[in-house]
């Protein structure tokens, strides 16, 4: 049975891999009530690399959705919001319970969590997914072997 009520996380979402679906099966299988999961706005990831090439919000959000139903139980409510800076709900929402992230964005949890005991809030707990075959399991790789088959 799962510990916790309401669980978040965010991130990119860009080309549904590995990685991703690693992180919202989790989200699914911790939560009791819902997931919130914020898609990053394109106006944040304009530095990031290859950043013409990531997928459109709209899509993005439309993948995050379809694999959740795949892997969620039936009675778990998820809700997609496009976020366009990096706490997002997470540091405003006091009802939620813990927050999923990578062990490379764990730091970016940690940050979450100072922001909300700052505000009143009590510390989201942290579930960590361990980040495996990381060249493989990043959105970033993805999209630069697209520019570098494009070149052969």
């Amino acid at each position: 049975m799962p510990a916790v009520r309401r669980v978040v996380l965010g991130g990119t979402f860009d080309r549904m891999h590995n990685g991703h679906k690693k992180l919202l099966t989790v989200a699914a299988l911790s939560a009791a009530e819902s997931v919130l999961v914020g898609v990053t706005a394109p106006a944040m990831l304009a530095s990031k690399r290859n950043a013409a090439l990531i997928e459109p919000i709209d899509v993005r959000c439309a993948n995050v959705k379809a694999f959740f139903a795949s892997v969620a139980p039936p009675q778990i409510e998820l809700r997609v919001v496009v976020i366009d800076d990096p706490w997002g709900p997470a540091v405003v929402l006091p009802e939620l319970d813990a927050i999923v992230a990578s062990s490379e964005t764990i730091k970016g949890a940690r940050l979450i969590n100072e922001q909300r005991v700052a505000k009143g809030m009590r510390p989201l707990v942290v579930v960590v997914v361990q980040r495996s075959a990381q060249y493989v399991l990043s959105s970033t790789f993805i999209r630069g072997l697209g520019q570098t088959r494009a070149k052969a």
